[in-house]
């Protein structure tokens, strides 16, 4: 069912840009406070350092409205930093050599005084700082919640050199990683059936396609994981998936169920909420409380080790997906159906300009999905440290639109569910393929599974040897036409 164009530019701008963002000043109902935060209203503990600092992040995602790459790499800068200044002050002994783990950034001396816990928050302080210089005052404050009282004060001054430490060196070493590089890639000024174009409603230009060449956090290369390319735009399988996306994916869809329509507002994780890479720190953070019930805690600096190769996975997940995006250069459904009879592909259908997505289209290449990626390269990492079936709930952010309930707790059977379902959540949101679903994730995975193997590593443990690349497949041809 099409709406008149002006009336559906209108509800996508309003409803969706709007409804799916998280409001910074509601909190969740506090029986699920309880289940799903461990911030200073229930005090802090050290095995709640990086539970808690993750909560101080998703919040920041929140009200500084940061886009889900930059996102990526602010989760992987303040964890790889909070990692390495724990581990830092856990030598048993004088050298680095009796460090228990390999340190990302490498090994420094500090002082033998220094506790892990305190060290790794002042690294994320200090990061944070860095990232976010209008909010050094939270960020003093959330620290300030750890300093003991004067008879611990040599401990708590040697942990916050520590901390310091970790921090220079993680912001020296991206400095230059290309994040403050603006990109002039611009989509061609007449593009051809297949290439993408700016969008309804906004027409805004495309997103942060400095991405693509963004300096890896553990990947060889941006391109590393580039998965194949799309399908054929004259091909019988992009007409089968550009129809089911019409019919599911529509703003008003007869089609869609319910169960359907609460999953794609579930993973939106829109600009303004903790966004996809916050959600599944949230999931780690579940999955953390979980094994503590289980009377199986992960140690202080088993969880900056779990927190540090989730986000670098998540971030070099997103540097790949950038990088296929804007080479393969995709267009969206919304631009498919509109121009259907221009695709050389006559099972395409009519065309319908005033067609609309349930979701806002957002303002990049289609190809491959980035919540898929992020979704794999998280799965692929969680799966490694607790299991292939670890079952879990997991709540939304601030959903109005989600059949009047703001908050909604779902459960899974596994971390590969949870990723499988944020993937499908894109094609009934309308703005996806199930091609791009199905590469983001192989690809994320390939991506996740690199980094556990191949970073942060117990000592003395040789690196995984992987292939130099990971191709995915996604289309039936390995070609793409545009016309």
């Amino acid at each position: 069912m099409a709406l008149p164009l002006r009336l559906s530019s209108f509800i996508v701008s309003i409803l969706c840009g709007l409804a799916l963002t998280a409001h910074a000043s509601e909190s969740p109902p506090p029986d699920l406070h309880r289940r799903f935060n461990t911030l200073a209203d229930e005090g802090l503990t050290s095995a709640s350092v990086m539970l808690h600092w993750n909560g101080v992040v998703r919040q920041t995602f929140r009200e500084q409205r940061v886009f889900p790459p930059q996102a990526a790499r602010a989760l992987a800068m303040v964890h790889g930093a909070g990692y390495d200044a724990a581990l830092a002050a856990s030598r048993d002994g004088a050298t680095s050599a009796a460090l228990p783990y390999q340190p990302y950034l490498g090994a420094f001396e500090c002082p033998a005084e220094a506790e892990p816990e305190w060290a790794a928050a002042a690294a994320m302080a200090e990061v944070l700082e860095h990232l976010f210089p209008k909010l050094t005052s939270r960020y003093e404050e959330a620290l300030a919640l750890y300093q003991p009282g004067p008879e611990m004060a040599k401990c708590w001054e040697a942990s916050l050199l520590a901390g310091r430490e970790a921090a220079a060196r993680m912001i020296e070493a991206r400095a230059h990683d290309g994040s403050q590089t603006p990109d002039p890639w611009r989509p061609p000024a007449r593009p051809k059936a297949g290439e993408w174009r700016t969008t309804r409603p906004t027409f805004r230009p495309p997103l942060l396609p400095e991405w693509r060449a963004l300096q890896p956090f553990v990947m060889e290369s941006p391109e590393q994981f580039r998965c194949v390319p799309p399908p054929d735009i004259t091909s019988a399988q992009f007409a089968e998936e550009l129809n089911l996306v019409r019919d599911i994916g529509a703003y008003f869809s007869d089609s869609r169920t319910a169960e359907q329509e609460k999953i794609a507002c579930f993973w939106a994780d829109a600009q303004g909420t903790f966004t996809p890479t916050g959600h599944w720190n949230q999931i780690a953070e579940t999955a953390v409380r979980l094994r503590a019930g289980a009377g199986e805690p992960l140690t202080p600096l088993e969880q900056a080790r779990l927190f540090a190769q989730l986000n670098l996975a998540m971030a070099d997940a997103g540097i790949a997906c950038w990088e296929a995006k804007y080479h393969y250069n995709y267009w969206r459904p919304v631009t498919a159906i509109a121009l259907a009879d221009q695709d050389g592909n006559a099972a395409t259908g009519e065309p319908d300009s005033r067609w609309t997505p349930y979701i806002a289209t957002p303002p990049f290449p289609e190809f491959p999905s980035g919540h898929s990626t992020f979704s794999g390269a998280a799965e692929a990492v969680l799966t490694h440290w607790f299991g292939e079936d670890f079952a879990f709930e997991d709540l939304s952010d601030d959903l109005e639109r989600n059949h009047g309930d703001r908050y909604v707790v779902r459960q899974y059977a596994s971390f590969r569910a949870a990723a499988e379902e944020a993937s499908k959540s894109r094609i009934y949101g309308g703005i996806h393929y199930p091609s791009a679903s199905k590469a983001g994730l192989e690809s994320g995975r390939a991506v996740g599974r690199y980094v556990v193997g191949q970073s942060l590593l117990p000592a003395g443990e040789t690196p995984v040897v992987a292939p130099s690349s990971a191709v995915v497949s996604a289309g039936d041809s390995g070609t793409r036409t545009t016309r």
